[in-house]
């Protein structure tokens, strides 16, 4: 036994040093299968890191938060029965403040939408870092800010800081600036809520301003609040059970399942596009596989021949290859990190990730299986009545093998249409597997047909001679299959990267409306009069329009639900939606609603359904009937008729749209100085897209970083499968040359065919791009999301030119080696 395992690992040895080539195949495939499979099967952990990390570190360690709902009029309320409630060992910690979103500015008269937080010292150092434990009190006209809002506002400690609210003012010295953290951050701002609530309240509610000051000191819009560790639902239930907040909106601070939601909106494609490279490059490696063991063919049947058995093959070929794998596992790990942290960087975030054990258990897994797979199948096929015609070396392809690419392709086609014909749920993945299957046929006989054609025509004939010396070369089908493959792949993944960079002028161009006055608590009806009144608005609309509505029973949220005077949806949005079901929403005998396109394609609901949505966080269900959908970038806006029922007054109209007529910024302004001060937000939507396209160019970084990666891996598939190609081709390129084929002529020739190769590949793969990109919509249901994927003729061209460069690497190194090939060393070697 001894003896039999030394003899092992020497011959591995051996092989390892004799087959460097082999080896450096084996490694890079390895590797390039398992960083696509630990990127991938990393992307959700990674969107989620990246999603959680701003909320857990910003409300940490407080996971609960109770208060006020922008959907409901309750502004406000007391802590008084929270604070009696028997919360012993449920709760540990309950911090409350006063929030009011409001304007500030300085000397300068620069102004800023601030977020200011009213409460004690000691709530605000349990919510913050860098308050000096020797800071006891803070006086009356004294505020902290963020260091953001002191940049903003080019503010300094001892800076003077006016606040507005209302009929009522006051000006604030800047007594502490600090790094921004945790919850105070960004442009926000404290005050002491003794000193500071009165006017917020008579802003708020002015008839309530002749109250004594006893009687402001429970009342909060907002409660943090930490459970005991395994206390959460308890915690949860307590205030869920409490008469007297009833109205209000109880929740968790970090939501996972909505964050769940964002991650599977946000790498529903990257998935989709993912499982096809992986396909790909499966594909690919199995073929490298393949070489392997053709190359090995030999040593099996000699070691059958003098008695060996297929178990100690397998043995060999087990060690030989556990090598190769161990190394590519410890480089495709580093690397695979080394790509996570450069993306953390791109995102701008701070936060530390690496790959998931997990992820790198089914990488391994999956990379076994297809090694193994392979291995098994090729040990099967070596009977032992066959030996001695496989000790010899194989030729090339048989005309069987064209003929059975015929068929094949005929075949898929075939069953193609079929399926195309009779519509089921799983048809998409079918068509995507059929789609590759013909393209790859289909340009195995189209190659053969053209090398026929050049040399039959006699236009061509040493071109067509040429290449058909390369065709007959399993090597060379192979090279063709991970050629089409490499550029196809890279046609999808450019198509991928340029829809998420348009994604954001897509949603922009949704909207032409210009602002909206959210907040209006009062004299609504005369706001809505002045505004339509001004000559620098071309039009204003009342409205509701609801934050954050859910679907009941259910994690799908509208982030905007509007309810529009006169039905003027075509005066705000720009989306595909006939006057019939913009009329649709005037019928007041029942609840209707227009809904973006993912509630039919991925929900599943129709026309005529009848849907429930929790207009508040603790209202009852409420019933709506579905008139129609329509086309949405992101499905996060609906349309209702909610403002023409009186039983929604609880609701009401509370927000106006309005476009300019000419100058957007000093119309902003003008509604600022006028509405500000009645803590009415003015939302320029500009700015809100410009939120969103920071976010969408951060996750486009870290992608395109990705897929930068997954071209890098099949730049060295194709390299590895160059090589093998010339390896395999070079006696026939020898013997031409020998038989007065110049070397110069020869590397002409080999220009030549590339440049024929090239077009076919690019036809056929620009055929089937076109194909599967229209399947990335239906597949992406599959991961429990939608998106509308369309072909882009610029993002195509861009894949052009990034494959170029990637087959131009072909053809230098097959024109390297051939450069340095001496015909009759290799001819006398082959002899």
């Amino acid at each position: 036994m001894g003896h039999r395992l030394h003899f092992l690992l020497r011959m591995t040895y051996k092989n390892i040093i004799r087959y460097r080539l082999r080896g450096i195949l084996m490694f890079f495939s390895f590797t390039m299968l398992l960083v696509t499979l630990f990127l991938g099967f990393s992307m959700g952990d990674f969107s989620r890191a990246y999603y959680t990390e701003g909320p857990v570190n910003t409300y940490a360690p407080y996971d609960l938060t109770m208060g006020v709902n922008a959907n409901s009029n309750t502004r406000y309320f007391s802590i008084r029965s929270l604070m009696e409630a028997d919360t012993e060992g449920v709760i540990e910690a309950i911090v409350p403040f006063f929030e009011v979103s409001t304007m500030a500015s300085n000397n300068d008269g620069t102004r800023a939408y601030v977020t200011s937080l009213s409460s004690t010292l000691d709530a605000l150092r349990s919510v913050t870092n860098g308050i000096p434990s020797n800071l006891a009190t803070l006086g009356d006209h004294e505020v902290i800010i963020t260091r953001t809002l002191a940049t903003s506002l080019d503010l300094s400690v001892g800076s003077t800081l006016a606040i507005n609210v209302g009929n009522a003012g006051a000006d604030y010295n800047v007594s502490l600036i600090i790094e921004d953290n945790r919850l105070f951050k960004g442009d926000t701002l404290f005050l002491n809520k003794a000193s500071s609530i009165r006017m917020f309240i008579s802003a708020i509610s002015p008839e309530l301003s002749g109250l004594p000051d006893v009687f402001f000191t429970n009342i909060h819009n907002r409660v943090y609040l930490a459970s005991i560790d395994g206390k959460h639902d308890e915690a949860l239930a307590l205030l869920s059970s409490l008469d007297a907040y009833q109205s209000l909106e109880i929740k968790d601070t970090v939501n996972m399942e909505a964050i769940d939601q964002l991650v599977r909106r946000s790498t529903s494609v990257f998935n989709v596009i993912f499982w096809i490279m992986v396909a790909t490059v499966i594909f690919v490696m199995q073929t490298t596989f393949l070489l392997f063991f053709e190359e090995k063919r030999q040593t099996f049947a000699v070691t059958s021949l003098l008695g060996g058995k297929p178990g100690f093959s397998y043995l060999a070929v087990v060690l030989e290859t556990s090598v190769y794998f161990l190394v590519a596992l410890f480089g495709s790990t580093y690397l695979s990190n080394l790509v996570f942290r450069s993306g953390i960087s791109a995102t701008g975030r701070t936060f530390d990730f690496a790959i998931p054990d997990d992820a790198i258990l089914k990488g391994v897994i999956i990379a076994l299986l297809v090694f193994s797979s392979v291995a098994t199948l090729n040990l099967m096929r070596m009977p032992s009545d066959q030996l001695i015609r496989l000790s010899k070396p194989e030729n090339g392809h048989s005309k069987g093998h064209i003929k059975g690419s015929i068929i094949l392709f005929l075949g898929a086609l075939l069953v193609y249409i079929t399926v195309n014909l009779i519509i089921f749920d799983e048809s998409v993945l079918i068509e995507a597997v059929l789609i590759l299957v013909m393209g790859l046929s289909l340009l195995r006989v189209a190659s053969v047909f053209v090398a026929s054609r050049l040399q039959k025509t006699g236009k061509k004939p040493l071109l067509g001679l040429f290449m058909r010396v390369l065709i007959s070369k399993k090597a060379f089908s192979r090279w063709l299959s991970v050629m089409m493959i490499s550029v196809l792949s890279i046609f999808l993944l450019v198509q991928t990267h340029h829809h998420i960079s348009q994604k954001i002028d897509r949603i922009e161009e949704e909207f032409v409306i210009d602002f909206a006055l959210l907040n209006i608590m009062n004299r609504y009806s005369e706001t809505a009069t002045e505004i339509a009144q001004r000559d620098d608005i071309d039009i204003s609309k009342k409205a509701m329009v609801l934050n954050n509505v859910t679907l009941s029973g259910r994690v799908e949220t509208l982030s905007w639900m509007y309810a529009i005077e006169d039905n003027a949806i075509d005066q705000f949005f720009d989306f595909d939606i006939s006057d019939d079901l913009i009329n649709a929403l005037e019928q007041d005998e029942r609840l209707v609603i227009l809904l973006p396109m993912r509630y039919r394609d991925l929900l599943g609901y129709d026309l005529g359904d009848v849907i429930l949505f929790d207009l508040t966080p603790r209202s009852q269900s409420v019933e709506m009937t579905i008139v129609g959908f329509f086309a949405k970038e992101i499905g996060d806006t609906a349309f209702t008729n909610l403002r023409l029922f009186d039983s929604f007054d609880d609701l009401s109209d509370n927000a106006i749209l309005i476009n300019a007529k000419d100058d957007c910024d000093q119309l902003k302004d003008a509604l600022i100085d006028t509405y500000a001060p009645s803590l009415v937000y003015v939302l320029d939507f500009e700015d809100a897209f410009e939120a969103k396209q920071t976010e969408i160019s951060q996750a486009l970084s870290y992608v395109t970083l990705v897929l930068g990666v997954m071209i890098g891996c099949f730049v060295l598939a194709v390299v590895v499968h160059t090589i093998l190609l010339f390896e395999a081709s070079k006696q026939n390129i020898s013997r031409l040359m020998v038989l007065g084929v110049s070397k110069g002529k020869a590397q002409g020739l080999v220009i030549l065919e590339k440049a024929v190769f090239l077009v076919l590949i690019f036809i056929i793969s620009g055929v089937a791009l076109v194909l599967l990109v229209g399947l990335v919509s239906p597949l992406v249901i599959y991961f429990n999301d939608y998106e509308l994927m369309q072909f882009s003729n610029i993002a195509f061209v861009r894949g052009m030119l990034i494959a170029l460069p990637v087959y131009a690497i072909s053809v230098v190194v097959f024109l390297g080696m051939l450069g340095r090939t001496h015909p009759s060393d290799v001819l006398r070697i082959s002899q």
